[in-house]
């Protein structure tokens, strides 16, 4: 290989590497559920209806439908329209499967409602937050 042509080629490499636009997903980490709980504006265990694909500043989004099956946290009607990015983990996105029931962190955007892999309480099983969210909501009807 001649000097010429290494060159070119590391210049080739420089060149891909410094276009390449890379994605990190990066969340904030939460020690406790109340913590996650006092930082979101909705919580919900909701059932998917559907998924529709749109695209957001270039990348591949969702908006997803909820039925709604019980509220824990803000007010909603029956169903819920929720904008998530696609389930790409390096752009925090997430996708539902139809027919899922499972809780929804979800925060106010400014045209609705946004959730990611971020808004969820990583540490704590499903099972632990539902726990958590009903001993809320009867001390809050107690009072």
């Amino acid at each position: 290989m001649g000097p010429k042509y290494a060159a070119r080629l590391l210049m080739t490499c420089i060149l891909i590497l410094k276009s390449t636009t890379a994605y990190a997903c990066s969340c904030a980490t939460y020690d406790t559920i109340p913590e996650r709980v006092e930082s979101t504006s909705i919580i919900f265990l909701g059932k998917v209806k559907k998924t529709r694909k749109s695209w957001s500043f270039g990348r591949s989004e969702r908006k997803t439908t909820f039925d709604v099956i019980e509220t824990y946290k803000g007010e909603l009607s029956e169903k819920v329209k929720i904008q998530h990015p696609a389930g790409n983990r390096g752009n925090c996105g997430i996708d539902f499967e139809k027919k899922d029931e499972l809780v929804i962190f979800a925060d106010e955007d400014g045209n609705g409602y946004a959730t990611s892999i971020c808004s969820f309480p990583r540490k704590f099983s499903e099972e632990q937050i539902i726990s958590y969210l009903k001993d809320e909501l009867e001390t809050s009807a107690s009072k």
